[in-house]
C-alpha cells in the first residue's frame, strides 16, 4: 500500500522526483514519462 497524498488525502501514484513529496493525480504539475514533479518544484526548477 502506498502513502496517501498529503494535500488531497487520495491514494498517491508516485512521488516528486526532486523533493520526494507523495503525489496524487491532482498534485502532479508536470510529468515526464514516469517522472513526476510537484508544483513547487516545477516553479523553482523551471522544468
Amino acid at each position: 500500500m502506498t502513502s496517501p497524498c498529503i494535500d488531497h488525502k487520495k491514494e498517491s501514484i508516485g512521488s516528486c522526483m526532486w523533493c520526494g513529496k507523495m503525489l496524487c493525480q491532482l498534485c502532479i504539475a508536470k510529468q515526464q514519462g514516469k517522472k513526476y514533479y510537484c508544483d513547487k518544484c516545477v516553479k523553482s526548477l523551471g522544468v
